[in-house]
């Protein structure tokens, strides 16, 4: 008569007791453990958060001539009005309105690169926070997007 326990299914139970023991171990000690057979973890890192990283992108530490955010417009602007108004501080080499696709409105904001990085220093200073056409202008140095 056979055991209830053959050779056969006996590596299988002992490889359930080993993973049911590593998963109470790692309930237990709140993390996550490494993986038992050595394989490579596919986590990824936590971006943001205090310390390490990248510095932000600030005016001092940006090499170049930095391209311009500038948010919170009216949604009747448009990029004759933006390049008038920031024609004030020096000269305009582009502005980039971007616009509803369905109804070509402005979304209200707009990417405006200057001629020189002093020129886009001085309008991130002065405008920032002014009130153009009822509304406050929030202008700052453009993040990198994703392509």
């Amino acid at each position: 008569m056979l055991s209830f326990y053959s050779c056969s299914t006996t590596p299988m139970i002992l490889l359930a007791v080993v993973s049911l023991a590593w998963f109470v171990v790692g309930v237990l000690a709140g993390r996550a453990l490494p993986s038992p057979l050595g394989g490579k973890s596919k986590s990824r890192k936590r971006r943001g958060g205090k310390g390490g990283g990248r510095p932000r992108k600030t005016p001092s530490n940006i090499k170049g001539n930095p391209e311009l955010y500038v948010g919170n417009l009216s949604y009747d602007i448009s990029e004759k009005d933006l390049t008038r108004m920031l024609g004030d501080f020096g000269r305009v080499n582009s502005v980039r309105l971007i616009t509803n696709s369905f109804n070509d409105k402005s979304k209200g904001y707009a990417f405006v690169q200057m001629a020189d990085r002093a020129t886009s220093d001085k309008v991130t200073k002065a405008l920032d926070g002014k009130e153009y056409q009822g509304r406050k202008m929030v202008v700052n140095i453009a993040k990198n997007r994703a392509r």
